[in-house]
């Protein structure tokens, strides 16, 4: 909640989304604090995916004098993440940043690239329109960029010296009164072929890098400004491979959710404390005082298949929330008539069971 951790780290089904969902509510509740979500897999589709790979090529080649055939994303993400920051400033009002001379050379900066058909895109597009690294411009007379400048006062500018006079502009920003806090999930790796699923790592690494980055300067110019990702442990471990010393900034900056306990009695691991939990609130006032152990014996059996029900639910769910809540779903949607999860419940939904 105080930012001193801003990436979640886990297995897939351990619940990741659901914590930066409840920060989320929580911050909102708590304070005078804007949220929004960034969702990697639905919102950045196959065909911003290559034109970030196409910019990130030539801003290598650019900066090395060779050409590569690795890329880097960073320049892509620290522009998404500023024109998020100017969307949020214009669109919801939110003062992250004071409204004076210097923001508005950093809007106009962030607002300058035209899209296909000549427009400039006030309306705010998060992806610019990349062509060979490089992007169309319009002119605004406080640019102090020296380009060339056709009749029609656009021009042509690599991607790269873009980004860096945005990065210039940010560092001069003065921190508002407003507050804002941008989650970053579902960083999945597309499995369709391999080509993909190293070019998802390298952006997924890329994004890490960068919100630690974006996040110190934050710190540092006293910016309200907080970056929050879930990170799959599958995914970690692609994306380590690939260099820039992940497993530090994640190590450093990063919480690990783990349900399994080692050397906890089951009946103590806190994921059934969970479940006991929300049988609990269903049963009302009236089992407010009953004891865990009631509460549990009233929906389950004592054994199931020869095992403890509460080892039994664990190992089959593999220590996983999302898990736990689909087995019994599936005991709950096939008996509705059942007031509890008996032996014959959890025998007809065998073959359904997460493995």
């Amino acid at each position: 909640m105080q930012g001193k951790k801003y990436f979640i780290v886990g297995l897939k089904g351990t619940g990741k989304t659901a914590l930066l969902r409840y920060i989320s509510i929580k911050k909102e509740e708590e304070g005078n604090v804007k949220t929004s979500f960034v969702l990697f897999k639905s919102e950045i589709d196959e065909e911003y995916k290559k034109e970030f790979t196409q910019a990130a090529r030539t801003t290598i080649a650019e900066d090395s004098g060779e050409n590569v055939s690795h890329d880097d994303y960073e320049f892509i993400w620290r522009w998404f993440i500023y024109r998020k920051l100017v969307e949020t400033m214009e669109n919801d009002s939110t003062e992250i940043f004071q409204r004076n001379l210097i923001y508005n050379n950093f809007k106009a900066l962030i607002n300058s690239p035209m899209d296909s058909s000549g427009n400039v895109k006030g309306s705010i597009s998060l992806i610019p329109r990349i062509k060979k690294g490089n992007i169309i411009i319009s002119k605004n007379p406080k640019f102090k960029l020296e380009l060339e400048w056709d009749h029609e006062e656009k021009a042509t500018i690599s991607f790269n010296q873009l980004v860096r006079k945005a990065d210039s502009e940010f560092s001069k920003l003065s921190a508002g009164e407003g507050s804002l806090d941008i989650f970053f999930d579902e960083l999945e790796l597309n499995h369709n072929t391999k080509k993909q699923y190293t070019r998802d790592a390298r952006l997924i690494r890329d994004i890490i890098v960068t919100i630690s980055k974006i996040n110190a300067t934050c710190k540092k110019k006293g910016f309200k400004i907080l970056l929050y990702s879930a990170v799959r442990s599958e995914v970690q471990s692609a994306v380590d491979s690939l260099g820039k010393e992940i497993n530090k900034v994640l190590g450093d900056f990063g919480t690990e959710i783990m349900w399994n306990r080692p050397g906890i009695d089951t009946s103590q691991q806190p994921l059934l404390n969970v479940v006991t939990k929300r049988l609990r609130t269903s049963l009302g006032k009236e089992c407010e005082s009953d004891s865990d152990t009631k509460i549990w014996e009233l929906f389950f059996p004592e054994k199931i298949q020869n095992s403890e029900t509460k080892s039994y639910i664990l190992h089959h769910s593999w220590y996983r929330p999302r898990d736990i809540i689909r087995l019994l779903k599936i005991g709950q949607d096939q008996h509705p008539y059942e007031s509890s999860f008996k032996h014959s419940v959890f025998d007809s939904i065998r073959k359904n069971i997460p493995n």
